[in-house]
């Protein structure tokens, strides 16, 4: 993205279809924005009011330019009645000062809203390292504590009000297996819950996904962490053999799980067209949980391939899943999961109308055109970056989905476009 141009210019050249930004800390005026489009001559106003002398027009984003500097405007008289009195733009600037103390508020619960799921998917995370190795070596704990894990998130995704997709930090480099297992997961429950499951198959669901590349942990590392394009024939065939380890270490526990938690572990490899593997079963032989879980491991290796540089965007993956697959995967659970992770899913980079880029941090499928969004801020340091929440500004909309690749150094570097994807949901807050 190209750098714009940028002129201080006095108060009293401005007009109404100017862009402007302002040079002063964001806590420092009454303005919910540094940036705006003037769309009404108040603003102006307020802006003399809150004693701020000159701004930064943006001729770019201008609809209109600014006035000439000779043509200031002198202030207009104040109404006889009102002159011993408060204007009434001092009542417009208490309240617009109002809106922004509220919207700050809200900004904080925001981030503790994501703080807090961040904690549980962290603590989650952690224990699937000690999880799959009592689950590999056969010891009943293992068994229980995964059964916990699933129950955990089962009961988000059932829950009375909407479970909302997060995006997580997830950049441990050592747990990709694990990050892999428990993102699959969580987008299998998620599309799960959209097909109206019920609880009983929700949680052989979550288990399968959770557990369906256990037989990997039968394969050395440099094997299944290699891009496909370079594995040799033998490792070709020997990759494809996990599915049926999987099953043979689920069989060997005392634990006896249900038939539909195997048969997603031993099958989460075939399609429709019968070009699968193991076995090549046809899309009437593959069950509808075995399916649902297909799509989320196809989503999660677009996005998160062992080779980053192949890394595809959330937008992008679901793009190419709609227009390539339907030959392969159930494109009614295809439509669900755009249904509720949106057209733009968490981790996708978007420019707003107003021309400002940010992240998709979070939706909630009640209103996925208005996501929770990073915004890119050069004024506002990266921790300190506030997440915005799209429904609070309904003159905004996203304009379009962005290539992370075409981005300023500067923008790329805040935005993080490129973390691994990792997502966990959150019960809805009610309002």
């Amino acid at each position: 993205m190209s750098n714009q141009t940028v002129e201080k210019i006095n108060v009293d050249q401005l007009q109404v279809g100017v862009y402007i930004q302002l040079q002063e800390a964001w806590y420092m005026h009454p303005f919910l924005r540094n940036s705006f489009l003037i769309k009404k001559e108040k603003q102006i106003q307020i802006l003399r009011d809150s004693g701020i002398k000159e701004v930064l027009y943006v001729p770019e984003k201008s609809q209109r330019p600014c006035l000439p500097a000779r043509k200031r405007r002198p202030p207009e008289p104040l109404p006889q009645e009102q002159e011993k009195g408060k204007s009434p733009d001092e009542d417009i600037s208490r309240n617009v000062w109002k809106t922004k103390q509220k919207r700050m508020e809200q900004f904080r619960n925001i981030q503790e809203r994501i703080n807090k799921c961040s904690r549980q998917y962290k603590s989650t995370v952690q224990k699937m390292p000690s999880l799959l190795g009592d689950i590999f070596a056969g010891r009943e704990e293992g068994m229980q504590n995964a059964r916990e894990v699933v129950s955990e998130m089962v009961q988000t995704f059932l829950s009375e009000t909407t479970a909302v997709m997060h995006l997580m930090d997830a950049e441990e480099s050592d747990l990709d297996l694990a990050y892999h297992f428990l993102n699959v997961s969580v987008l299998s429950l998620m599309i799960g819950e959209a097909a109206q499951l019920q609880e009983e198959d929700m949680k052989h669901l979550g288990m399968g996904a959770l557990l369906h590349d256990l037989g990997k942990l039968r394969i050395e590392k440099k094997h299944w962490r290699k891009p496909r394009e370079m594995l040799s024939k033998h490792e070709l065939e020997l990759l494809k053999m996990h599915p049926r380890y999987g099953v043979e270490i689920l069989s060997s526990s005392k634990d006896g799980l249900p038939q539909p938690v195997k048969e997603i572990v031993q099958d989460h490899h075939e399609v429709l067209s019968g070009i699968g593997y193991p076995q090549g079963l046809k899309a009437e032989r593959i069950s509808l949980l075995t399916r649902i879980t297909t799509l989320a491991n196809i989503f999660d290796n677009l996005c998160n391939p062992y080779n980053p540089d192949q890394a595809m965007s959330p937008h992008h993956a679901l793009s190419l899943i709609y227009r390539q697959c339907d030959l392969i995967l159930d494109m009614h659970l295809v439509s669900l999961l755009v249904k509720r992770l949106g057209v733009y899913p968490p981790g996708s980079v978007v420019e707003l109308s107003n021309k400002e880029v940010g992240k998709v941090m979070a939706v909630d499928p009640a209103k996925p055109l208005r996501p929770l969004l990073l915004l890119y801020d050069p004024d506002v340091p990266r921790k300190d970056a506030a997440i915005f929440d799209m429904d609070e500004d309904r003159d905004l909309y996203i304009d379009r989905c962005l290539d992370p690749d075409h981005l300023s150094p500067e923008a790329y570097k805040y935005l993080k476009p490129r973390q691994k994807i990792a997502y966990y949901a959150e019960e809805a807050p009610e309002k």
